[in-house]
């Protein structure tokens, strides 16, 4: 196994912009539900309740999720990237990152798991140390391409 940094970049395909808006709308509406809880509780001179706060932490909660949905229907990408002795991995979503790391001693297995329900063969790549721990990457991508990635390793 070489020292040498080996990187692969795999790029998604953007969903239907039909797809997108929808997402974007649900956001929307989720965002503005727990401002109208509140305007209708202040309007009926209520108060604050409890069930505010949660409504708004509910409703706001997904739409964090939507958001990082929407970012990574359109600008999701994942790195791969062997640094001698460790793995690293990163799926960006352009604002948010998710970091992950997989060390190993001696052996790094490769597994293509190829897609069976794509029409051009595609799969994606799972990296498991010695002590079978793992990381999956999650985007399709050529099964060539992949092949060609697991031979540089």
């Amino acid at each position: 196994m070489t020292k040498s940094i080996i990187e692969i970049e795999i790029k998604r395909t953007k969903n239907p912009i039909v797809v997108r808006l929808f997402l974007l709308v649900i956001t929307i509406i989720c965002f503005f539900i727990p401002i109208l809880i509140l305007g209708y509780r202040i309007y009926l001179k209520k108060g604050l309740h409890i069930s505010v706060f949660l409504s708004f932490a509910f409703f706001w909660g997904v739409v964090y999720f939507f958001v990082k949905l929407i970012l990574w229907n359109t600008y999701g990408f994942e790195k791969v990237t062997l640094k001698g002795n460790l793995l690293l991995y990163e799926a960006n979503y352009k604002y948010f990152a998710k970091k992950t790391q997989l060390s190993f001693d001696q052996k790094l297995r490769v597994v293509i798991l190829e897609e069976e329900s794509v029409s051009p063969k595609k799969g994606t790549m799972k990296f498991i140390n010695e002590k079978e721990e793992y990381i999956e990457t999650v985007l399709l991508n050529d099964l060539s391409l992949l092949q060609e990635f697991k031979e540089k390793i």
